[in-house]
Parts: structure tokens; sequence; C-alpha cells
């Protein structure tokens, strides 16, 4: 059988699936790719779809260009090849494979990324002392902005905080 025949009835699963319109038009648009390179390389009938067909297509996604002449993007390159694993795994379950080549793929790797911008110990001090400590929403803005400066804690950790997992320490005073 023809990989190309086997796509619709995919995109028909998936929106049996409930898969919005938008993502089954961008995952026909993506086979779309997979295909053009199957056809490139001679490779036509489900039989033929190996685990090294798709590593080769994933070395292709890597040198790929963009219209503007660009390469592509790890993100763009991810999202081919979690359409390809789809359709792979999809044909595995229907038995149209005996196993799944796509589950051999490895995604690449996505960068970390620093922020873009770092404040400096004035602007923070500016931005602690903007905040108007005489209603409770000033408080609690401060206290948040102190927390996140003085812990380094990530912005998801410190909505996790219930009251009951703050401790206040107060500093008793000397007197002289």
């Amino acid at each position: 059988m023809k990989i190309k025949q086997l796509i619709p009835p995919y995109l028909k699963e998936l929106s049996l699936l409930n898969r919005s319109p938008g993502t089954i038009r961008n995952i026909k648009n993506d086979l779309g790719i997979l295909i053009c390179f199957l056809d490139e390389e001679k490779i036509r009938h489900i039989e033929e779809l190996t685990a090294d067909v798709l590593a080769d297509y994933q070395q292709e996604l890597s040198f790929k260009l963009t219209a503007k002449g660009t390469p592509l993007t790890i993100g763009s390159q991810l999202r081919l090849l979690c359409a390809a694993r789809g359709l792979t795994r999809y044909l595995k379950d229907k038995d149209y494979l005996a196993n799944d080549p796509g589950a051999t793929i490895r995604p690449p790797k996505t960068a970390k990324r620093l922020p873009k911008v770092i404040l400096g110990s004035k602007e923070i001090k500016k931005l602690i002392e903007a905040q108007d400590m005489r209603n409770r929403y000033g408080y609690r803005r401060r206290l948040i902005i102190e927390i996140l400066y003085d812990t380094g804690i990530r912005r998801s950790e410190l909505a996790g905080i219930r009251p009951a997992d703050i401790v206040m320490v107060n500093k008793k005073r000397t007197q002289n």
C-alpha cells in the first residue's frame, strides 16, 4: 500500500479525536513535506518506511532552508518530526506496520535561552520601592518581588507558595 493513501484516514482519525481544524491542516502540511522527501528518495510503499529512512529525513530537516534562505528553527524541525512520528504511530496502531519506525527518532535539543534583560541592583531597588505599601496589593507585590530577587526561585514555584509555607522571622533590634 502507498504511504500517500494512508494520510487521509490518519487525518480523519485526528478529526475523530477532536483535534482542531487548524491542527489537522498544519499536520497535513507537515506530512506533505515528509511525502516530498519520500518521493525524492523513491520511497512510496509502506514497507519501505523504516527507522533509517526517518533518520535520513531528520538529517535532511537539519539542513533544510526556509523560503527566506535561513535554516529551519529547532521548533520547526520538532513540529515536522512530531507529525511524522504521529503518522508512524497511527500506522503501527492500525497494523499497517509491524513496528513503529518513528519511535526511534530522537528530537533535536532546544537551546536554553537566558533572559534578554537582567536588572541591576539599582533597578531592583527602584522596583521594590515603587510599590505602594499603604494597601495590601502593594505589600503583596513588594513581597513577591523581594522573594523572587532574594531566592531566585522560578515564577511557577512562587505561584505554588501557600501562606503556611512562609515562616516570618523578626529580627530583634538591639537597644542601646
